[in-house]
């Protein structure tokens, strides 16, 4: 997440993005073989597209994990909480 959220573009192994919401071709790359990693990087380097719609979606999907957005949804949870009557 942390390179997603500086706008890198992410190749990793399947091992790697387990238990992250990440998609193949959506927000990284995703590649189990020394062939098939070696592939997606030349193919970052051939497709500017590609590269933008990562660091695009990448940066969107970071965002949702921020301390800021963070702080903003524990907020927004405790301001639906009940006051106890002792402090009404």
């Amino acid at each position: 997440l942390e390179a997603l959220a500086e706008g890198k573009w992410v190749v990793t192994t399947s091992v790697g993005a387990a238990g992250l919401p990440l998609e193949h071709e959506k927000h990284c790359l995703i590649a189990d073989s020394d062939a098939e990693f070696a592939a997606a990087i030349l193919r970052l380097q051939a497709d500017a597209s590609l590269r933008q719609k990562l660091r695009k979606n990448g940066l969107e999907l970071a965002s949702a994990y921020s301390v800021d957005n963070s702080c903003r949804c524990m907020l927004q949870w405790i301001e639906t909480l009940p006051v106890p009557s002792s402090i009404q």
